[in-house]
């Protein structure tokens, strides 16, 4: 067999195993898939690209591992396999300088220069056109009365972004504990929290849930993951690096110029104001008539994720996009539909404060959902 004719079967069986990764499981292949890369021929430079960019599933590969199976492959084709080597004179192998990923930042930074200029301080533009505002302020201008009593904001807050009766909700805590919490009827926990016999939760999910069983990127089952999520009416915007007062400012600027559909704004007891917007959904997983009693909406389609992935883009594009990295949206929320929002009302003991409602607009996402 050629040389050309071994590369090129090595490159198929490099590309069999490159396919077969799995994922939670797919670093433990690496060295097979390393070794018939560099047999094909491929520098590490191309081998590391390669199988960053194209591994499948939803998680990358941990890059510290793919660079220490790509050497281990340099080693053992260049060096000749597997041999017995003299302990006190090995063959000299120079190690391969892998070019430097970008930082998180870094990549930020070139997603925002990419931008139109016009486009490129929409946070701060909202900062200086909402200066001066203040809770106070939110509270205000909040369509839906704001109650006084914890129970009842928290009530409120469930029942505005929490769905109705055919669709269920996560409730729980995210601590040092780890998250600890079930699935619920938003309706149900609303009773109970106003009638005293339940506390009330720092976290709620923020999409409905379909109340089935699923499966979590790694596998696991679980109740409360992307796979579980029922429609995709709600997005999270945090702003964790602005000034409290900042945040306010952007956020009532956002809402006076209509730029986004605030639902709901909760300050988290920290330093973040959590704000619930809606997005346009796919209009064929809008019910026009209300199901029967318990009845769950159909799963999802793809449609529906596309128009989400569709709709967080606009999102990210409109808020990543200032000169000063402190002024953007954190992404995290933006990449999970099963990220959990923290829920008016609740009392934070690491904080020893309580998580407050500043803002609701209840008819908005009961209007736009067609729910009750």
């Amino acid at each position: 067999m050629t040389d050309e004719a071994f590369q090129k079967w090595q490159r198929g069986k490099y590309a069999t195993a490159l396919a077969n990764l799995m994922p939670g499981t797919r670093d433990a292949g690496l060295v097979t898939v390393t070794l018939y890369g560099r047999q094909a021929g491929m520098t590490p430079q191309e081998l590391y690209d390669d199988i960053m960019a194209n591994a499948p599933g939803d998680r990358r590969p941990d890059p510290a591992a793919v660079r220490r199976a790509i050497e281990h492959a340099t080693r053992t084709v260049e060096l000749g396999g597997k041999r017995d080597y003299a302990a006190n004179n090995p063959p000299a192998l120079t190690p391969y300088k892998f070019r430097r990923e970008p930082t998180a930042a870094e990549k930020r930074e070139a997603a925002r220069k990419a931008l139109p200029p016009e486009m490129r301080g929409t946070v701060a533009r909202l900062v200086i056109e909402g200066r001066g505002a203040t809770s106070k302020t939110l509270r205000g201008m909040s369509p839906t009365p704001i109650p006084t009593a914890p129970a009842e904001q928290a009530a409120a807050h469930l029942l505005a972004i929490g769905a109705d009766w055919r669709w269920q909700t996560w409730a729980g805590t995210i601590g040092a504990a780890g998250k600890r919490g079930g699935i619920c009827g938003a309706a149900s926990l609303a009773d109970t929290i106003r009638a005293g016999l339940s506390e009330i939760p720092t976290h709620i999910s923020l999409n409905p849930l379909t109340g089935k069983e699923g499966r979590t990127k790694d596998g696991l089952p679980s109740f409360d993951c992307a796979a579980t999520v029922a429609a995709f009416p709600f997005a999270l915007l945090e702003f964790d690096d602005l000034p409290l007062p900042d945040q306010c400012a952007l956020f009532a600027a956002a809402i006076r110029s209509e730029l986004i559909r605030v639902v709901s704004l909760v300050f988290s007891g920290g330093k973040s104001i959590h704000g619930v917007v809606l997005i346009d959904e796919s209009h064929d997983r809008r019910p026009k008539t209300l199901p029967p009693t318990r009845q769950l909406r159909e799963d999802r389609n793809d449609e529906d994720e596309r128009k989400w992935k569709d709709e967080w883009r606009k999102l990210r594009r409109l808020f990543a996009s200032s000169d000063n990295p402190a002024e953007r949206i954190d992404l995290a929320p933006t990449l999970n539909p099963a990220i959990h929002t923290r829920l008016a009302g609740a009392y934070r003991p690491e904080k020893q404060r309580r998580q407050t409602l500043l803002y609701l607009d209840a008819d908005l996402a009961r209007r736009e959902l067609e729910l009750f």
